[in-house]
């Protein structure tokens, strides 16, 4: 078996660990956001950023799923010997990425407006909790950012080893995507604080 052939199932097999932990990863942002659960007698600004939020997060995790279903059929392109349509789907699979990463800023920036309008809020220990929880939640989205960029790292990497076939090449874009997977266990871990935190919430 050649040194290519390996390289290949190795990039497939992280790949594989990729799509399985994006799809936790991305569950924190889904739909209408966790804080939703949280009492309706919350300050009205609460409401409409916690929506926002909301928006912005339903459009994150269309996009995140959209660069993995690129990414599994970038590499059942190139284990198929199909390289310029594998570059072309690396090539899509980036800008929607790009358009990812864009959305993590404007999810930031909601999060800031929620956690202003907390002060609002009546019951300090509602609001301690609802402090602690959007804390969790922009690190969270941090690490997210710095996963899209990673990604970035990646897609250009794998563009460039199928495009040169060098297996030097080939091994740099396993470093890129051991960067990613390392940067998925970060927002996994943080994924599990915010569960944590929002399960203390129980306003009265």
């Amino acid at each position: 078996m050649s040194s290519d052939i390996i390289l290949n199932m190795k990039l497939r097999k992280s790949q594989k660990q990729i799509f399985g932990t994006a799809l936790i990863l991305v569950a924190v942002f889904g739909g209408y956001f966790i804080l939703r659960t949280w009492s309706l007698k919350l300050p009205n600004d609460f409401l409409i950023y916690r929506q926002n939020t909301a928006d912005v997060s339903e459009k994150i995790v269309a996009l995140a799923n959209e660069v993995n279903e690129k990414i599994k059929a970038v590499n059942i392109s190139d284990l198929n010997g199909e390289d310029e349509k594998a570059v072309a789907l690396i090539l899509d699979a980036r800008g929607k990425n790009i358009a990812t990463y864009s959305q993590a800023f404007e999810l930031s920036k909601n999060l800031e407006n929620l956690a202003r309008s907390l002060d609002d809020i009546s019951s300090r220990r509602t609001q301690r909790l609802a402090y602690e929880a959007v804390a969790v939640e922009l690190s969270l989205v941090s690490e997210f950012i710095v996963y899209t960029r990673d990604l970035n790292n990646f897609l250009d990497s794998l563009s460039h080893a199928i495009v040169t076939g060098e297996s030097r090449d080939r091994e740099m874009a396993q470093k890129f995507l051991d960067d990613v997977n390392k940067q998925v266990s970060k927002i996994n871990s943080l994924n599990k604080e915010f569960a944590e935190k929002t399960k203390e919430f129980n306003p009265l």
